[in-house]
């Protein structure tokens, strides 16, 4: 009698163990949580394969469920201005309800490329108040890759009867083409004497312009031309230093002609003296500035500044006009035809 109730007493057990394990299980994979949640609806117009049950994530964390889909076929509704074909309701956490403003987004995204869809949450901004529960927002439809698809194959269609129409505009520019590739070709097999003429000729140019700039650069780079200078840079030196004096003597003349003159000349002997003393005066000014003038342009040759000074001491230059002059020499085209 003893064994019996035992056994009876096991196998009970045996049963509100497998009940319990059952019950887990199905709160395990059912998604059942004890957690308190608030009630958010968000319309969409294709929910793009959305499930009852999907989750709710704020960053990946999930956060909530969807708890039902409601075809609504676009009715209106009084509490929104817009008309929805989908009303997705979600249960959320009560926790997070602080996270979530009234200016939170929600769009539907899917765990990788081909993965489950899931409703992901943007907060928004966390100066604005919670949103309230029962709050309907319009949500963000998900990009439909089958209606990208059809609208590809579509245009794919068009190019394919646009390239094989004999009287398309494709076909047009192909003739059009090679009607110009052939009268180029004309033309050049017209002229080719001419062409060859004109080539000779501007290597003959570019190989006298060669000698020409060599011999340049021998007369400037010579000792004739640095004796001129220094010589020029001298003499208005001199010049500069030798009219100050004879200035201040001019002036100083002027200043005591009357004193000197006035018991012993003329007032037309003595106005006639001032006037050449006047002019030697101004020459003696015009002198000085011109000097000065020379001297600075010299200095300015000599610093290689300017168009004369660089051709004249820059070394540089005259080797980029050499080679300029060689390329011209051996692709005489470039003076036609630019790359």
């Amino acid at each position: 009698m003893a064994a019996g109730k035992n056994i009876e007493v096991k196998v009970g057990a045996l049963i509100l163990i497998s009940m319990i394990l059952l019950g887990g299980f199905i709160v395990v994979m059912g998604g059942l949580s004890v957690a308190r949640v608030y009630t958010v609806f968000v319309d969409f117009d294709n929910p793009s394969g959305l499930q009852i049950g999907a989750p709710v994530k704020i960053a990946g964390v999930k956060v909530g469920k969807v708890d039902s889909l409601e075809y609504r076929g676009g009715k209106a509704d009084p509490k929104v201005p817009w008309r929805a074909l989908v009303r997705v309701k979600l249960s959320i956490e009560e926790k997070v309800r602080d996270s979530i403003h009234e200016d939170a987004q929600f769009v539907i995204t899917t765990q990788g490329v081909l993965g489950e869809p899931f409703i992901g949450i943007l907060p928004g901004d966390p100066e604005k108040p919670p949103l309230p529960e029962g709050s309907i927002r319009q949500g963000k439809d998900p990009p439909r890759l089958d209606l990208f698809l059809a609208q590809a194959s579509d245009l794919m269609t068009m190019a394919h009867k646009a390239l094989t129409r004999e009287d398309g505009p494709l076909q047009d520019i192909a003739k059009h083409g090679a009607s110009l590739i052939k009268g180029i070709d004309l033309l050049i097999i017209d002229n080719r004497e001419t062409i060859t003429r004109i080539t000779k000729n501007t290597e003959k140019l570019s190989a006298s312009a060669v000698e020409l700039v060599q011999a340049t650069k021998d007369k400037v780079d010579g000792p004739q031309v640095k004796r001129i200078l220094n010589n020029v840079d001298v003499l208005t030196a001199s010049l500069a230093k030798d009219t100050g004096p004879l200035l201040k003597k001019t002036q100083d003349t002027l200043a005591h002609l009357d004193e000197i003159a006035t018991d012993t000349l003329g007032p037309e002997q003595r106005a006639s003296i001032k006037k050449t003393l006047k002019e030697v005066e101004n020459i003696a000014v015009s002198a000085n500035k011109t000097a000065n003038d020379v001297q600075a342009m010299v200095k300015h040759i000599k610093a290689g500044k300017g168009t004369v000074g660089a051709l004249m001491m820059d070394e540089e230059i005259y080797d980029d006009l050499q080679e300029m002059l060689r390329d011209i020499k051996h692709n005489p085209w470039k003076l036609f035809w630019r790359e």
